[in-house]
């Protein structure tokens, strides 16, 4: 080998070095990322699979509301419903 191919040799490892440095530094941040990502789904506190659990609680704390509020309305128009038939009931008869 000549003193140029051994330069190009060394010139290529360097950039071999170079690249494999920065490939380790952007997997470090990768896998940083992704403990920050775990971190944000699975924290028991504040995580993602928490908070969807707490909407669904309050979902079906609405619909128990909704249904309990259909009951009262519907109850309210029967009541009103009867109290016109007897209104008008009582009209014609009188």
């Amino acid at each position: 080998m000549n003193d140029q191919e051994l330069q190009s040799l060394r010139e290529t490892l360097i950039e071999i070095n170079h690249d494999l440095k920065s490939m380790v530094s952007k997997q470090e941040e990768l896998h940083s990322d992704i403990r920050d990502v775990k971190s944000a789904i699975y924290n028991p506190d504040s995580g993602l699979y928490t908070r969807i659990r707490d909407l669904s609680e309050r979902v079906k704390d609405l619909e128990g509301w909704q249904s309990n509020v259909t009951k009262v309305l519907w109850t309210i128009a029967t009541a009103v419903a009867g109290l016109t038939v007897t209104t008008v009931y009582k009209l014609i008869i009188l």
